[in-house]
C-alpha cells in the first residue's frame, strides 16, 4: 500500500502511470569501520556505504523480479474511495493468495542455480507453506512443511494439495523452531526461511518495485510486518526509488513484537500465538 503527497499538486496525483547472506553486510562491521574513521567527512563516507549497500540489494531485487516473473502474477494497483491519494497493491490476487510466492520462488530457484537440494523444508502457519510447496513442485524437488496444529485447515489442505509433506502433530507456535531444527538434522533438507533469508527478502521486494513502477509519485509505503521479510524488501525498493521515501510497518496490536523490537533495540518475540482476527500471524 502506498500514498501520494496531496500538497504537491492541485489535483489528486495520478499514480497509475542464503545461511544465505550474499553481501555479508553486518552491523558490527559497519560500527567498527565508523569508529575507526576520522570525524571529518564521516557522514559522506557513511552515506556512501549505505548507498552501496542499497544499490547491491536493489540490484538483487531486480534480479529476483526477473527470476520469478514466469511463476508469479504482476498484481494491479488499485485506487480506493477511502482517500484519492491512496494506492493498494492487492497481493491477495497473487498465486496461492498472498505475496509469499515471490520470496519462496526466488529462494528455491536460487537454490537450484547453486546446487540442487535434496529437498526444502519450512515452518509456516500457512501462506509461506503454500508458497514453498508450489515452488518446490514447480522445480521437481520434495518439500516438507511444519505447520502448527491450530493453523487454518484450508491452508493446510492447500499445502498438501500442492504436493508438500506436512507435519502437524505436536507442532505448536512455541516449539516449531526447535522441531524444525530436529527434522532438518534428520532429513538434510535445505531451509527456506519465511523471512530471515536474503533470497526471500529480495523476492518480496519485487511487490513494492512493481507498485512504484505503476505509481511512481508515492511518498509513503505501508507494509504488513510479521517476521520482517516483506517490510525489508519494501524498504529496499522504496528507498532505492526515492531517498525520502517513508516506509511504515503495520502489525496487529496483539502481535506487536516488531514494534517492541524497534522500541527496545533488541529482538522481541511473541510468547504464544496472538489472539487476533489477522490470519497467518
Amino acid at each position: 500500500m502506498g500514498r501520494c503527497a496531496p500538497a504537491r499538486v492541485a489535483e489528486p496525483a495520478d499514480c497509475r502511470g542464503h545461511g544465505r547472506d550474499p553481501f555479508r553486510h553486518r552491523a558490527d562491521k559497519h560500527a567498527q569501520a565508523s569508529s575507526a574513521a576520522p570525524a571529518s567527512g564521516a557522514r559522506e563516507r557513511n552515506g556512501s556505504r549505505v548507498s552501496d549497500f542499497l544499490a547491491e540489494h536493489f540490484a538483487a531485487v531486480r534480479g529476483a523480479a526477473d527470476r520469478i516473473k514466469p511463476y508469479v502474477r504482476r498484481t494491479p494497483v488499485l485506487t480506493t474511495e477511502l482517500d484519492p491519494h491512496l494506492r493498494l497493491k492487492p497481493e491477495c490476487f497473487q498465486v496461492t493468495g498472498s505475496f509469499k510466492p515471490r520470496g519462496a520462488f526466488n529462494a528455491v530457484l536460487s537454490l537450484m542455480d547453486r546446487e540442487r537440494p535434496r529437498g526444502v523444508i519450512a515452518v509456516s502457519s500457512g501462506n509461506h507453506a503454500q508458497a514453498v510447496a508450489l515452488a518446490a513442485r514447480t522445480v521437481g524437488i520434495p518439500a516438507l512443511i511444519l505447520i502448527p496444529e491450530d493453523a487454518n485447515p484450508a491452508k493446510v489442505a492447500a499445502t498438501r494439495a500442492l504436493g508438500a509433506e506436512v507435519i502437524q502433530e505436536g507442532i505448536t507456535f512455541a516449539n516449531r523452531e526447535a522441531r524444525l531444527r530436529e527434522v532438518m538434522a534428520e532429513n538434510k533438507y535445505t531451509l527456506v526461511h519465511p523471512f530471515d533469508d536474503w533470497d526471500v527478502i529480495h523476492g518480496q521486494g519485487s511487490a513494492a518495485m512493481e507498485l512504484l513502477a505503476d505509481a511512481p509519485d508515492l511518498e509513503v509505503l505501508a507494509a504488513p510486518v510479521g517476521g520482517g521479510g516483506l517490510l525489508s524488501g519494501t524498504a529496499i525498493a522504496g528507498r532505492a526509488h526515492s531517498a525520502s521515501m517513508k516506509v511504515i510497518g503495520v502489525e496487529p496490536e496483539q502481535a506487536d513484537d516488531a514494534y517492541r523490537t524497534w522500541k527496545s533495540g533488541t529482538i522481541q518475540s511473541l510468547p504464544a500465538s496472538p489472539r487476533t482476527l489477522a490470519d497467518g500471524v
